[in-house]
């Protein structure tokens, strides 16, 4: 849904946090968020409409991880 710098860096690299709807089998879809670092050119690989696979802890569905492929 959208890619946002935090305003933080950790050695040159930008935060970003990716806001994102999530679609689990059997649950109306919902907003979620995480942040990551990454420099700026990357992020349009995030751009809206990207479907990327992610992590969901079950006991806190607001906390979501990319999954590392």
């Amino acid at each position: 849904m959208a890619v946002q710098l935090t305003g933080t860096t950790v050695n040159d690299v930008f935060q970003m946090q990716l806001v994102m709807q999530v679609q689990l089998e059997g649950q109306a879809p919902y907003q979620a968020s995480t942040k990551l670092l990454m420099h700026p050119h990357q992020a349009a690989a995030f751009s809206p409409g990207t479907v990327v696979p992610v992590r969901v802890d079950p006991k806190d569905p607001s906390f979501v991880v990319l999954e590392n492929n």
